[in-house]
């Protein structure tokens, strides 16, 4: 069973991986089932086997990078130097941005304009982000590491909106400056967030 788990495991990453390709060349509307099939080398019987449509197909992406981003936003709940933590997590995630990640991004939020299934999916994947965000925000503010006075859900919103801009430049710029990039996010999360800088009691003027 453990075997037969894991080579579906490989079967289905195989058929996500092929029909992100699919979607990238032909864009979401364009591409069909039978593309993602082209580009994953396999018959249609195996691949509607795992999934019955490009619907379940961006569920699945979606779910993975949602499991992938609050792992990651976990690792910095609890730490003393949160707004160190967030800083290292800013910076792998403008890492992580290359210009076909990007390009997917974007193409996924543009079919979610015009199809309520992946618009459903998609705000589903942002209202969990941004309460796991808001929640690590709250989290540090209460231990008084950071003295930001703006709402957390609010403040969430507004940075996972603020990558998305940058995904869509990198989507159309495969050259931006992504150093450069992250530099500047990270010092606008300064300075919203407020972090108390060790030694000063807080509440009190910097």
């Amino acid at each position: 069973m453990v075997v037969e788990n894991g080579v579906a495991e490989q079967r289905r990453a195989q058929i996500m991986s092929a029909a992100a390709a699919a979607f990238l060349r032909r864009g979401f509307h364009g591409a069909s089932m039978q593309d993602v099939c082209r580009e994953a080398a396999m018959s249609p019987g195996s691949v509607y086997r795992y999934f019955r449509s490009k619907e379940d197909i961006i569920e699945a992406l979606a779910e993975r990078d949602q499991a992938e981003s609050i792992e990651l936003l976990e690792t910095v709940r609890g730490r003393a130097d949160a707004f160190d933590a967030l800083a290292e997590l800013t910076d792998e995630t403008f890492a992580r941005m290359t210009p076909s990640e990007c390009a997917l991004n974007v193409e996924v939020g543009a079919e979610a304009v015009r199809n309520p299934r992946v618009a459903a999916i998609v705000r589903r994947y942002t209202d969990e982000i941004a309460g796991t965000i808001a929640d690590v925000l709250r989290d540090a503010r209460e231990r008084g590491r950071i003295e930001m006075d703006l709402d957390p859900e609010a403040v969430a919103r507004i940075l996972m909106a603020t990558l998305d801009g940058v995904r869509m430049q990198r989507a159309l710029d495969a050259d931006l400056d992504m150093k450069t990039q992250a530099e500047v996010f990270r010092t606008m999360l300064r300075s919203v967030l407020r972090p108390r800088e060790e030694g000063r009691p807080s509440g009190t003027a910097e």
